[in-house]
């Protein structure tokens, strides 16, 4: 059953950070806003966009709780970012912790497995 949940927390967080504000009509905030601003340093954009990944997920996705993200390296390769999801799943009495990657390229997110 925790794999089930897992997964169906992974596809949710996909469909939740490529969705953007305004294009849900019941929750007009849902979603991640586009950063590709040019202005903004490398580091200035990673902090940026895991404070943003943080507060929807802690905001849209009530199975988890204590959320984390950090980027990871991404070896060289500056046309994708990766961040690592720490967070305790609300799974029945248990908490569990949790660790999901996600990688943003082409302007879109995904899980890694």
């Amino acid at each position: 059953m925790e794999a089930e949940v897992l997964g169906s927390i992974k596809r949710h967080l996909v469909d939740l950070l490529n969705s953007h504000p305004g294009h849900s009509e019941s929750a007009p905030e849902l979603g991640l806003l586009d950063f590709n601003d040019a202005t903004l340093g490398v580091l200035d954009l990673e902090l940026r966009v895991e404070r943003a990944i943080q507060e929807c997920i802690e905001r849209f996705e009530p199975r988890v709780s204590r959320v984390s993200v950090t980027t990871l390296s991404n070896d060289g390769e500056s046309l994708y970012l990766r961040f690592q999801v720490q967070a305790t799943l609300e799974l029945g009495r248990v908490p569990t912790q949790a660790t999901i990657d996600l990688l943003l390229n082409n302007k879109r997110y995904h899980c890694e497995t």
